[in-house]
């Protein structure tokens, strides 16, 4: 989750950064990502738990199996239109 966390606060920064600008309409579509990147984080954290039990019962192939629902959930989750204005592929990378 750690790089969608750094993508809520690359946005949050690019977010008080327009609203110090008097960019209302920059923040708004910020906002709107933001909104959508929470919404898509509670999914990926239930994959994460079903890895660690999966882990803990030391039933490898199905940790794995989560671990590659959550890297594509990961990359649907950072797959938002809006964002590429915000947000550069590098920086989503980092």
């Amino acid at each position: 989750l750690a790089e969608l966390h750094n993508v809520q606060r690359l946005l949050e920064q690019r977010k008080d950064e327009a609203l110090s600008r008097e960019q209302y309409s920059q923040a708004g579509g910020i906002d709107k990502c933001l909104q959508q990147l929470r919404l898509r984080e509670e999914p990926l954290k239930e994959l994460l738990i079903e890895r660690m039990d999966a882990l803990q019962k030391s039933d490898y192939d199905e940790a794995q199996v989560q671990k590659d629902r959550f890297e594509i959930n990961l990359e649907a989750a950072l797959d938002i239109p809006e964002l590429k204005k915000f947000v550069s592929a590098k920086e989503v990378r980092l």
